[in-house]
């Protein structure tokens, strides 16, 4: 088992906006103040997975 360390962010994961679910995963992220995160948002970097920044 890898180490856990309580840093990080929630994400409500979703696979994009023309899923039939994509509204409740949108309300699911604002209601619990998580990121709404899709596929391309993401990449692995030293065993750890990452989100992107978006500027």
């Amino acid at each position: 088992m890898g180490i856990f360390l309580p840093c990080g962010i929630n994400v409500v994961f979703t696979p994009g906006r023309f899923n039939a679910a994509y509204f409740e995963h949108a309300y699911l992220a604002e209601q619990t103040g998580s990121v709404l995160c899709q596929p391309e948002d993401l990449f692995v970097e030293n065993k750890e997975v990452n989100l992107k920044d978006v500027l």
